[in-house]
């Protein structure tokens, strides 16, 4: 759990600002909430099928108030 307005969460935040930049995309499984690169994200797509609706892009996710309207919504946000 990261407390908001931390040097952990100022941290975090500039990692997922960082992955838009990148080639070699991570993207989301909202479900599970983990960040995957893309062998990672085929191989749990195939382990778990019903997640494949839950993968976002960077382009849902990589801003702070993205990341904070999406953990509110998966229940993420204390």
């Amino acid at each position: 759990m990261i407390k908001k307005d931390s040097q952990e969460w100022v941290n975090f935040i500039s990692q997922i600002e960082y992955i838009k930049t990148k080639s070699n995309r991570q993207v989301l499984c909202a479900k599970c909430w983990l960040m995957l690169n893309y062998e990672q994200k085929i191989k749990h797509i195939k382990e778990y099928p019903d997640h494949e609706t839950a993968i976002l892009t960077s382009a849902k996710f990589a801003t702070a108030p993205q990341i904070i309207s999406l953990a509110q919504a998966c229940n993420k946000l204390i």
